[in-house]
This record gives structure tokens, C-alpha cells and sequence, in this order.
């Protein structure tokens, strides 16, 4: 059986091989996160859209209307005077 000396310095390299392995882990996962949070302009496959809701509280959504980059307008359910719109850049692609 082992002694307790030749155990503990063994333990302390691996803790120590352990807790350096961490660290760098968690290095990595922060600069992969602070890329993926970087502010990119935002770029649509559609230029203008619009919700339709039946009232001004703006609850209850019942339609859509989305204007395309490539020119095309699509539409669905019910379209009324409550409405939000939203606008993006064009996908140069």
C-alpha cells in the first residue's frame, strides 16, 4: 500500500494539472462568447414587415405582411389599422 507521502505530492501536480485545465477551458469559452456577442449589422432576407393585432393594446396578434428584398410580398391572416413594424438591411447575398 501507498504511503501518505508519495499520495499527496501526486495529488497536489494532478489539483494543480486540473485547476490549469480549467482555467484555459474557461478562457476559451469566454473568447467564444465575446465573438459570438460582437454587434454585427443585421441583415434580412426581407426589408419591412408588419404584425396586425385586433386592438392598441397590441395583444392579440392575427395577421402579417412581409415585404421581401427580392420583391415579393407575403401575407397572412388578417390585416388591421393596429399594427408594429419592423425594418431590416437587405442580405447582400
Amino acid at each position: 500500500m501507498k504511503t501518505l507521502r508519495k499520495i499527496i505530492p501526486a495529488n497536489k501536480y494532478r489539483a494543480t494539472a486540473l485547476i490549469l485545465l480549467m482555467l484555459i477551458l474557461s478562457l476559451g469559452v469566454l473568447i467564444a462568447f465575446a465573438k459570438q456577442t460582437e454587434k454585427k449589422p443585421q441583415t434580412c432576407e426581407w426589408y419591412q414587415s408588419r404584425n396586425f393585432f385586433t386592438d392598441a393594446s397590441h395583444t392579440t396578434f392575427v395577421g402579417a405582411r412581409i415585404w421581401f428584398c427580392d420583391g415579393y410580398i407575403g401575407q397572412s391572416g388578417t390585416q388591421t389599422i393596429y399594427y408594429e413594424t419592423a425594418y431590416c438591411e437587405c442580405d447582400p447575398q
